[in-house]
């Protein structure tokens, strides 16, 4: 195990089935299934942020990309993950170094390297190149390198380089075609977090989001710029996107939501 590149995953898990969970409602449904699988090694399971309230299993990559779920921060939740008893460590880390530039002998020196890769990516700077205008807060931290949709770009010869989301589950998208997951299924993400909140925790209770964000609010309500496109563009523009760079990918992308407000992803029942 070691600090790796997005590259180093090309196609390490081609026709092998995965889930991206999110944590909406429709989660519920779904939610002892996708462990279930997880635990028999019959799928790969992405997950973001606070999985831990939800799940009892540790997900197999850990995808990070904001700037308060950070290395640091979740430095010792991924410590505790390592000696899982269900068998099932957190395999990688992935992290938007753009959002949380890190020192690299910080991630070497307290981070569970030895048992888990460390993975920084960029879904920014394109080729590496600032952001016209300059952005003080992450265009110093830019690379010589290819961003993450770059790499996808690459790898299916779908060239849309899209880096406005309203979720980190996105990224994680990213990751499971880069490594040929198929098919791909998409869990809780109901994107629609000022209806019903959250699914529940382990718990049993449910929490509201911290915003309102819901089909037909204002930027404002959604934390979006008021320039940005609006919430309801950015969520069905961001999901036809997932469903383009599957065609071109030649693989089966499915929502297991059945009553997702957004659409337009197919829906399909776990096997």
């Amino acid at each position: 195990m070691a600090i790796l590149k997005p590259e180093d995953f090309l196609d390490k898990h081609v026709n092998v089935p995965c889930v991206l969970a999110g944590h909406g409602p429709s989660l519920e449904k779904d939610l002892e299934k996708i462990q279930h699988l997880q635990s028999k090694g019959e799928l790969v399971r992405f997950s973001v942020n606070n999985w831990f309230h939800y799940f009892r299993l540790p997900p197999t990559y850990y995808t990070l990309c904001n700037d308060y779920w950070t290395v640091k921060f979740t430095q010792p939740i991924v410590k505790l993950a390592q000696n899982d008893p269900g068998g099932c460590p957190i395999k990688a880390v992935f992290y938007c170094d753009a959002l949380d530039p890190i020192d690299l002998d910080f991630v070497r020196n307290n981070c569970p390297v030895d048992t888990v890769d460390y993975v920084p990516y960029d879904q920014r700077h394109h080729g590496g190149e600032a952001c016209d205008p300059y952005d003080e807060s992450c265009c110093p931290h830019a690379k010589l390198r290819d961003s993450i949709q770059q790499i996808v770009a690459k790898k299916v010869g779908h060239n849309e380089l899209r880096t406005l989301y309203v979720s980190s589950i996105f990224m994680a998208y990213y990751f499971a075609v880069i490594m040929g997951c198929n098919p791909i299924y998409f869990a809780g993400v109901d994107l629609d977090w000022g209806v019903d909140g959250y699914a529940k925790n382990l718990r049993g209770t449910k929490w509201e989001g911290p915003n309102k964000s819901k089909p037909g609010c204002s930027n404002v309500v959604a934390d979006l710029s008021p320039d940005a496109p609006s919430f309801d563009t950015i969520v069905k523009d961001s999901i036809k996107h997932v469903v383009d760079i599957a065609k071109a990918a030649n693989i089966q992308v499915y929502n297991l939501n059945p009553n997702s407000w957004y659409g337009i992803m197919p829906h399909a029942e776990l096997p």
